[in-house]
């Protein structure tokens, strides 16, 4: 059982989290000491609000995760139901009273989180676009946890290009659940997804794909904090990671739902790897 609970606070997924270093890159803070220990600390709490959100979802979808092929690896249904509310307590006890000492700006954010969370747990996941909508909103909120950590208001052309991204995975892991279950399966499991396609899902992958390579662009033309060239040198490799993603996900659809194993991938390893030096190269040489 203690093995299941410490899979179901699903750690894996704490790279969504890591949005709260962006303020420290975008605002080229990255050396300094107590900025770098601020988005620690944001990115440190928004994974325990996270993993206590993710306990919560699986006990809310106990019942199905038995007959769902997605989650078949992950027996999170098998758990206790009263040490899983436990743990999640603990998890929201522990961060709101360390976010309370240590850095009590972002205390307004993780309750954001927690409570978005709970909407998404036990209301909005079954309601079309609503799904997508509070999930947006969960990611705003990761931006800003380290933006505010550093006493810094975030850009919009920071911002706007993370939803696009949003949208990006979201409907790709929409399609991939669609092509893995079969659109009648899917809809028995989420009321939701009788609105999704995998025609349509595939339309929005497109244009949330675009958006975001749209507002890159946008940004590195309205850019003031970093080397044009740098930026300039970027954008292919964004473009080429936006273009990959969609292929392989759609070839292989379980790659859509546990994004995090895409990095497997050599293409997106590289081209990730490829985009950090850059933006580190300038913030240390330029």
């Amino acid at each position: 059982m203690w093995k299941d609970l410490a899979r179901s606070l699903r750690v894996n997924h704490w790279y969504k989290n890591l949005l709260a270093f962006l303020g420290i890159i975008f605002e080229r803070k990255v050396f300094d000491p107590t900025y770098f220990s601020h988005a620690l600390l944001a990115f440190i709490l928004l994974c325990l609000v996270s993993s206590a959100n993710y306990i919560i979802n699986d006990l809310v979808d106990k019942k199905k995760d038995f007959a769902n092929q997605i989650k078949a690896q992950s027996l999170f249904a098998r758990i206790d139901g009263k040490v899983s509310i436990a743990v999640a307590g603990l998890l929201v006890v522990t961060s709101i009273a360390i976010a309370s000492w240590l850095l009590p700006a972002i205390l307004i954010f993780l309750v954001f989180m927690l409570c978005l969370g709970q909407v998404y747990n036990f209301f909005a996941k079954n309601i079309p676009v609503l799904d997508i909508i509070v999930l947006l909103f969960m990611y705003v909120v990761r931006i800003y946890s380290g933006y505010i950590s550093l006493d810094v208001v975030p850009y919009s052309l920071i911002v706007l290009p993370i939803m696009m991204l949003e949208f990006f995975l979201v409907f790709i892991k929409k399609r991939s659940t669609l092509l893995i279950l079969g659109e009648e399966k899917a809809t028995a499991f989420r009321k939701s997804y009788q609105f999704y396609t995998i025609k349509r899902d595939g339309a929005m992958i497109v244009i949330s794909g675009i958006g975001m390579a749209f507002l890159y662009v946008v940004y590195f033309i309205i850019n003031e904090k970093f080397n044009k060239v740098i930026l300039l040198l970027t954008i292919p490799a964004v473009f080429i990671l936006i273009f990959v993603v969609m292929k392989i996900t759609r070839r292989e659809p379980e790659l859509g739902i546990f994004l995090f194993k895409i990095l497997r991938r050599k293409v997106i390893l590289i081209c990730s790897l490829y985009i950090v030096v850059l933006y580190f190269t300038d913030i240390i040489f330029l």
